[in-house]
């Protein structure tokens, strides 16, 4: 027990010094681990047990784990092991190099008042910056573009999250024998759809360099736009495709006029 004392002292000193909690975040995110590290450690470490001392989580990987655990109640997206959490909002962030590179925030499931169907998931593009410096009508310094890629659930405010989904994810064979037909699952497909979309789809190139003309620069702007605009659009096809289009479609679900409340 003194040792496990000791070690949940660390655990919350490590808290205070490398995450940069308020007074009020530190307090609550203190009690909240502190009765789960408590749970988590009662067992004390054997340390003549090599085996056992080698495969124990660290103080901060647990605090880690929690925060990720945390963080995933909120989400519906599955959250991907390499992101980073914010200890603050619980949201997920994470950067992926293909081809230019693209950030990725994933945002806690929100309430709303109005919405045509009673669970939707968003999906936010915005491109980043696009400056340059030119000297003699010749580029001397450029910013490379990239992407900026928000995901968002939100749902009706009243909606049962562990209802039925009505179509898509959730309705197939494989879906109804693992157990996962609920309308959270069918959302969080459509967040894991747009990140595998980036993840194995590189975005266009910038063919625009430093040495170019300012004329010749501008209209790899242009190009580059263009086909960004086509990557995007192929991104939330593929969101809804994968999710949508699978056991009873939606098309299927429109069709049938049942009085459900659907997905999108």
């Amino acid at each position: 027990m003194k040792t496990r004392k000791i070690v949940l002292f660390i655990l919350v000193t490590l808290m205070f010094l490398n995450f940069g909690c308020n007074n009020r975040d530190l307090e609550a995110q203190r009690s909240e681990i502190e009765r789960e590290y408590m749970d988590q450690t009662d067992k004390p470490m054997d340390v003549n047990n090599k085996d056992e001392a080698e495969n124990i989580e660290s103080e901060e990987e647990i605090y880690k784990r929690i925060l990720f655990e945390k963080a995933q109640e909120m989400i519906s997206t599955p959250i991907p092991r390499d992101a980073i959490i914010n200890n603050k909002d619980n949201s997920a962030s994470l950067s992926i190099i293909s081809g230019g590179k693209v950030d990725i925030m994933i945002l806690p499931d929100l309430e709303v008042e109005k919405q045509t169907t009673a669970g939707s998931t968003y999906c936010y593009v915005k491109y980043g910056k696009m400056c340059y410096t030119s000297s003699n009508d010749y580029i001397i310094e450029i910013q490379t573009p990239s992407l900026s890629v928000t995901i968002q659930t939100k749902y009706l405010i009243g909606t049962d999250r562990e209802s039925n989904s009505a179509y898509g994810k959730g309705t197939t064979e494989e879906d109804k024998e693992s157990g996962k037909t609920t309308l959270r699952y069918h959302e969080g497909c459509h967040g894991e759809a747009f990140i595998m979309f980036l993840q194995l789809n590189p975005t266009p190139e910038f063919k625009g360099k430093i040495g170019m003309r300012v004329v010749d620069y501008e209209k790899a702007i242009r190009v580059w736009k263009e086909q960004t605009e086509t990557y995007v659009d192929n991104l939330m096809k593929y969101g809804d495709d994968f999710v949508d289009n699978v056991g009873t479609t939606k098309e299927q679900y429109e069709n049938s006029n049942e009085k459900n409340r659907g997905n999108k």
